[in-house]
């Protein structure tokens, strides 16, 4: 994997460009990642990379092999499940990643947005009545990451989202969606 990842680096794919710091900028702190950390950031990498996403889940598998319970490891094979739609398998692995890092913020959005496609798959729901428990469940996921991190839009919105099928009390829905639209109000897929 090493030789792979050395080789493939050499073959400058990615830009880059040096900063130069003025010695009144604020200081900057560099800390090693640990194995496990870098493995899941480069699988990260590679998984936002288009044409490379199939070779993410080796680096998050490798990590996993050091750290069995990495977070953003498990989240980035789950993350995997979701772009292929298998939205059953991607809420068990989301949740599987949010048990070792429940405080963080998108391991519980990608967790609500799971739960909210499991749930849906694509049909067409009726508004009103009663509100389906993975719905409930997504709901509960998204206050949470919107508790831990009050600027995330997916957060707000997916919070909001999940008022609108119900028929009564979907203030805090509204004011969700509100408050997602006030964070990015040039988004074309908010009212």
């Amino acid at each position: 994997l090493q030789k792979r990842l050395e080789g493939y680096v050499r073959q400058n794919a990615f830009a880059f460009r040096n900063e130069v710091f003025q010695s009144g900028d604020a200081p900057v702190a560099f800390q090693p990642l640990s194995r496990e950390d870098t493995l899941f950031r480069l699988g990260d990498l590679l998984l936002r990379t288009s044409e490379l996403k199939a070779d993410a889940a080796e680096h998050f598998n490798a990590a996993l092999a050091v750290a069995p319970k990495h977070g953003g490891a498990l989240g980035g094979l789950a993350l995997l499940d979701a772009d292929a739609g298998r939205w059953d398998q991607a809420v068990a692995g989301f949740q599987r990643a949010v048990a070792p890092s429940p405080q963080d913020p998108e391991l519980r959005v990608r967790l609500a947005q799971s739960l909210y496609q499991a749930e849906f798959r694509g049909e067409r729901r009726r508004m009103g009545g009663e509100t389906p428990p993975r719905l409930l469940l997504a709901r509960e996921h998204a206050a949470k990451a919107v508790a831990l991190r009050p600027d995330s839009f997916d957060g707000q919105f997916l919070l909001g989202l999940t008022y609108a099928f119900q028929s009564k009390d979907v203030e805090p829905g509204i004011a969700a969606l509100e408050r997602a639209h006030a964070l990015a109000p040039g988004r074309a897929d908010l009212p």
